[in-house]
């Protein structure tokens, strides 16, 4: 029997399955586990491979408890979670899964003996920033049910690490963008670029956005961390703020396209901007430039529409 080291759960999630792809790619010993065990943005990602997820609700203790047993399990990457795309009126099945299926997974890495767990934690927990670049110690004052459940996620871990013989990182990211996420500004202002139609801007936001490859390339860099570190939180963004008429404009450039967006104002943009030197020190974190992560999912799209 193959002994699995590295657990990876939402597997089959955006950056999950890219988590996930990249471990088997660098040769690690890894499991991925998903909810829906959909593999629709594994096949994106990589249509040449063939993986094998496994079913695991993290609503179920003893289900958590058997997969790790069964496995062996040392390291956890713990990526799993509802973000809805829209504000919840009912946030219980969202805690059930990302605050209660947390706590599960905690406990039963205590009981099992897990070395180390990494946490996908979010932007979100700040809230409304009071200041800018937005470091670590930055007040957390979620606005949302997710921001929320990833805050209550993110004590548990401290909890666990202070009480138990447990390593842990959250890493706190920015707005990730990638191929394959199917929703977001990102996402639809190269579909509109690639297709020569005219974005539509709702809203005066200025953010942080990172490439998924430089969170997974963050995410595994955690791996040579926690030998060294009982509990840290870290900031993974670009650490540079940028406005959305920039963002389309680079996007538009990047497509070859010369439409003009259409303004449609609904909302006021929210300014966020994260402080990343504690990553820069503590990973030897350095995200790449945004217009060649933009290229890379506009090469992509493109690539997939003639396939």
């Amino acid at each position: 029997m193959l002994y699995l080291t590295i657990l990876v759960t939402g597997a089959s999630g955006f950056l999950g399955s890219y988590l996930y792809s990249t471990l088997i790619a660098e040769n690690y010993d890894v499991l991925g586990t998903s909810y829906s065990g959909n593999l629709q943005k594994l096949n994106m990602i990589d249509p040449q491979n063939s993986y094998d997820i496994k079913i695991l609700d993290l609503r179920n203790y003893e289900e958590i408890l058997k997969v790790l047993r069964c496995n062996e399990i040392q390291t956890i990457f713990h990526i799993a979670a509802i973000h809805p795309r829209v504000p919840v009126n009912d946030p219980q099945p969202l805690f059930e899964t990302n605050v209660l299926g947390t706590l599960n997974l905690l406990h039963a890495a205590i009981k099992c003996d897990v070395d180390r767990i990494i946490y996908s934690s979010s932007m979100s927990v700040y809230g409304n920033p009071e200041y800018l670049p937005v470091d670590e110690e930055h007040p957390k004052n979620p606005t949302s049910f997710y921001g929320l459940s990833k805050y209550y996620g993110e004590n548990l871990l401290k909890y666990y690490s202070n009480q138990h013989k447990i390593n842990s990182i959250v890493l706190r990211f920015s707005g990730i963008h990638g191929y394959g996420r199917g929703w977001g500004a990102v996402d639809s202002f190269i579909k509109k670029g690639i297709s020569n139609e005219p974005p539509i801007i709702m809203s005066d936001i200025q953010w942080d956005l990172i490439s998924v490859y430089d969170a997974v390339n963050a995410l595994i860099k955690t791996l040579e961390l926690l030998s060294d570190s009982k509990f840290e939180i870290i900031n993974i963004g670009r650490g540079v703020k940028i406005h959305i008429n920039e963002l389309v404009s680079i996007i538009l450039e990047l497509c070859k396209s010369d439409v003009l967006p259409i303004y449609e104002i609904q909302t006021k943009g929210l300014k966020f901007e994260m402080n990343i030197e504690k990553a820069k020190n503590l990973l030897s974190y350095n995200p790449e430039p945004i217009q060649i992560s933009l290229m890379k999912i506009i090469q992509k799209y493109r690539a997939h529409s003639q396939g």
